[in-house]
């Protein structure tokens, strides 16, 4: 049933609709339809009589017993799904994947475990919050095959954090805490080498893919406070994550992996020896691309994340 009430110069116009199956069998559809039409007309003439009455209440025009989100003008379809924050990271993310190589910084190789060149830039940029002063510290973009894997084993393996710790001894306890307007909630630890202890992050983790170029995009970053309580004891100094960008895609032979990692530690007074921070990052992101390329190599399947 259906109304459509307009005004008019001399009152209001009404238009009814309706399909009422009444299940009148052994009576005829005629028979019905008639009786049907009876009712129709006297509604009309009820109604007619009726709206003068409400009219003299004195009502503003507008007032009616309808509560307001009846009267929203809403689409048919499904409402959109908040993903701002999603969107917001995974953007990031792509302005640093597409940094050109001139802008990345200086450039150093490795060779890692499983024979592959592993290209390094790095420069320095500022980098701060959730309660860690703004400082600039280096800036890391690496690229490095990961032979043997097909795009979708590495990706689970980045993605799957609460098990990153059983292939890289650089990653401490996990905890998943939700999702938040299209990403979610990682409480980490980090293992860095001595004279650095380890480090919490409370960060958003959005990812996407493409399935024409199995092209997939992961990244992180801090949130603006802490979403949990902290681990353990809860002496741990907290870190900043400003980004780690992960594209994966298919190459000859296996995967490429481009990475960018801009992480502050939030050393203290450690950060006057900024020289030393540099050599334990570009450590620690080396002994990333072997763990990574070693779990490969084993050929274990990667745990697929239901988090």
């Amino acid at each position: 049933a259906a109304y459509k009430i307009t005004k008019t110069d001399t009152g209001s116009h009404v238009v009814n609709t309706q399909q009422i199956n009444s299940h009148s069998w052994p009576l005829s559809a005629r028979y019905v339809a008639n009786t049907g039409w009876t009712g129709s007309i006297d509604f009309a003439t009820s109604l007619r009589k009726v709206a003068p009455t409400q009219k003299q209440k004195g009502w503003n025009q507008t007032q009616t017993f309808l509560p307001s989100w009846m009267l929203v003008d809403r689409p048919c379809g499904v409402e959109p799904v908040d993903e701002d924050l999603r969107l917001s990271i995974l953007g990031h993310a792509a302005t640093e994947m597409a940094l050109p190589e001139k802008d990345r910084g200086s450039m150093s190789t490795a060779t890692l475990a499983s024979g592959e060149k592993m290209k390094l830039w790095r420069r320095e940029k500022a980098c701060g919050g959730g309660g860690v002063p703004s400082t600039d510290i280096p800036a890391w973009w690496a690229e490095f095959t990961v032979p043997k894997a097909k795009p979708e084993e590495v990706f689970n393996w980045l993605v799957a954090k609460a098990d990153e710790k059983s292939w890289h001894k650089g990653q401490g306890r996990v905890n998943l805490t939700g999702f938040h307007s299209g990403a979610r909630g990682v409480h980490e630890e980090f293992l860095a080498p001595w004279p650095f202890e380890s480090r919490e992050l409370w960060e958003w983790q959005g990812a996407n893919h493409s399935l024409a170029t199995r092209t997939y995009l992961l990244a992180l970053e801090s949130a603006p406070e802490p979403t949990t309580p902290k681990f353990g004891d809860g002496k741990a100094a907290v870190a900043s994550q400003c980004l780690a960008a992960y594209e994966v895609s298919p190459t000859a032979g296996g995967t490429l992996l481009r990475m960018g990692s801009h992480l502050n530690p939030n050393v203290g007074l450690l950060s006057k020896l900024s020289i030393l921070w540099v050599k334990t990052g570009e450590q620690m992101i080396k002994d990333f691309a072997n763990a990574l390329s070693t779990a490969a190599a084993a050929g274990a399947p990667p745990t697929v994340d239901g988090g």
